[in-house]
């Protein structure tokens, strides 16, 4: 599977997927909805207010990015960074109707320049890497959220594949003003391959003066393979 081989199609529910993924645009198309996710989102929508500003890192398609949008309602706002292009494209049509987002084509990092994203056949678990390009990898643009001076920002979420720790350091002057409440994924092996632990995520988490807990709560955080959790200030 190539990054060519996966492009933009629309179901018959006017939902933009990507043809040959799995995953994300799979669900997508079992359940007929785009926020397939009824377990995470509602979770994740009971830490958003009205009129909050959402910061969306590793949007894809949108399926998470189109319920923080209902959420946040009229007075609020999302930002939904995504670097992998053609999922880019099908986070735009499925927002295309609300005032209240800005899409950007990005991978949340710890720096401003270029990199380089492994396409699999989940559009949603591909790789951001610094690095010389090889066979079966994009050039993408990677950026710091601190960068953007956003005034207020009450929760970020993040499923990086991996660049947790790079997108939260290139964060930290958000955090430390905003004290925004944190959504994360936690994958080990995606971790190990960025050259980051699960013990270095955490451990930053706690220098911003952070508690956080697993969004299942029978998960031993030590030793799950992949996980969810939410920090919070203390």
């Amino acid at each position: 599977m190539s990054f060519y081989d996966q492009r933009p199609i629309r179901l018959e529910q006017g939902i933009w997927i990507l043809e040959n993924s799995t995953h994300v645009s799979e669900w997508v198309k079992e359940t007929g909805r785009l926020d397939h996710d009824q377990f995470l989102i509602p979770i994740i929508c009971g830490l958003i207010k009205t009129g909050d500003v959402v910061i969306d890192g590793g949007a894809a398609i949108g399926d998470h990015t189109v319920a923080y949008l209902r959420a946040v309602g009229k007075t609020g706002y999302v930002v939904a960074f995504e670097p992998n292009p053609r999922a880019f494209c099908c986070l735009i049509f499925n927002t295309l109707l609300s005032r209240s987002i800005t899409p950007v084509c990005a991978a949340l990092s710890d720096f401003n320049g270029v990199g380089h994203m492994d396409i699999g056949n989940n559009s949603g678990a591909a790789q951001a890497e610094v690095g010389r390009p090889h066979v079966g990898t994009i050039p993408i643009a990677l950026t710091k959220l601190d960068d953007y001076g956003f005034p207020r920002v009450d929760l970020i979420k993040l499923d990086v594949e991996g660049g947790e720790v790079r997108a939260l350091t290139g964060a930290v002057e958000t955090i430390r003003r905003c004290r925004p409440k944190l959504v994360l994924e936690v994958n080990a092996s995606q971790l190990r391959r960025m050259g980051h632990s699960r013990q270095d995520l955490f451990n930053l988490i706690a220098s911003f003066g952070y508690d956080f807990l697993p969004v299942n709560s029978d998960t031993d955080v030590a030793s799950a393979p992949q996980f969810d959790i939410i920090a919070l200030p203390k």
